[in-house]
């Protein structure tokens, strides 16, 4: 417990320093750091995983986060379009497949290959939409101040701050959600298992619980950020229909869910009990943010595709 607690010491503040930093560069870097330790996580559930498939995928995470950075925030937006993302998971696949051609040893070659394009895809493509989400409103928009976010200058209007919302409005229904479910399934889930087995003590206490405290914090988030943030609150998404937004939380704590046991399926083919090691007290970073993932891509994607046909 106390490792777990100067862990969540340090990190919690830099996390937070990272978000409202007007630095593009600064949040596109972080995002990168944070990609590159989940997919060594991932490629590491290899039994024998090879150092030159890893740098392949290193190479190729760097060439999707220069893409995202110079498409999405330097005015070159094709860097960003499927047809690059593709060429970097092409790049990906069939680099490191020829690392295999002239090896003598085939035993591992499918798993680290699969894993590499699965780390690829799921720790870096999917992970980097945290990125969009949190200067989409202001590339929607505030352009004239997106210019100053680019030159490290101080947030002008309450829509440079809405993404920061965004982002932490994830992040806390993702770790609540989390956290509910553990806490209510190890006191009320020992008599109604699931009967995963990936996941043998989760439980239906759990997985209601985890729902029920994802939506009392939306709630308490809804009317924090209405006290203490109005303006801000009012440019976002959470203004305009709360019960929409309760709808998109229950989806995305079911999402938050998912991902957790998507996880340990991983975990348990691969045979071990926490994805890695470097947060201590908390395992590796796979399972310090399994549920985040998916939900920073998932509110994305409401916010850019099904938000916009709501309104119009």
């Amino acid at each position: 417990m106390k490792a777990r607690l100067i862990t969540a010491a340090i990190a919690i503040p830099l996390v937070i320093g990272v978000l409202i930093a007007p630095w593009p560069w600064l949040f596109t870097l972080f995002f990168f750091l944070v990609s590159a330790a989940l997919s060594w996580e991932i490629m590491r559930f290899s039994k024998r995983p090879d150092p030159h498939v890893i740098a392949v995928n290193f190479i190729s995470l760097a060439g999707l986060y220069l893409a995202k950075y110079f498409g999405f925030f330097e005015g070159h937006p094709g860097l960003g379009e499927l047809p690059m993302v593709s060429a970097i998971l092409f790049f990906n696949f069939f680099a490191a497949g020829a690392i295999y051609i002239a090896s003598p040893r085939l035993e591992n070659a499918l798993t680290n290959l699969a894993l590499s394009s699965l780390a690829l895809f799921y720790g870096g493509f999917i992970l980097s939409y945290g990125v969009d989400l949190r200067f989409l409103e202001v590339v929607r928009h505030s352009r004239e101040s997106f210019a100053n976010f680019l030159r490290g200058l101080p947030v002008a209007t309450p829509a440079d701050q809405v993404g920061v919302l965004y982002v932490f409005y994830v992040l806390l229904v993702a770790w609540m959600c989390d956290t509910g479910a553990y806490v209510i399934g190890s006191a009320f889930g020992k008599n109604n298992r699931i009967g995963l087995t990936a996941s043998p003590n989760k439980s239906w206490a759990g997985l209601i619980g985890g729902l029920l405290t994802a939506v009392a914090t939306y709630l308490g988030f809804h009317f924090f950020c209405q006290r203490f943030f109005p303006e801000a609150f009012d440019a976002s998404v959470f203004s305009r229909s709360m019960g929409t937004t309760l709808l998109v939380t229950v989806a995305l704590a079911l999402c938050t869910q998912i991902g957790d046991l998507i996880e340990s399926v991983l975990k348990r083919a691969a045979g071990v009990k926490d994805s890695g090691t470097l947060l201590r007290g908390h395992g590796g970073m796979f399972d310090a943010i399994d549920s985040v993932v998916p939900s920073l891509f998932l509110f994305h994607f409401y916010l850019t595709q099904i938000w916009p046909r709501i309104q119009g």
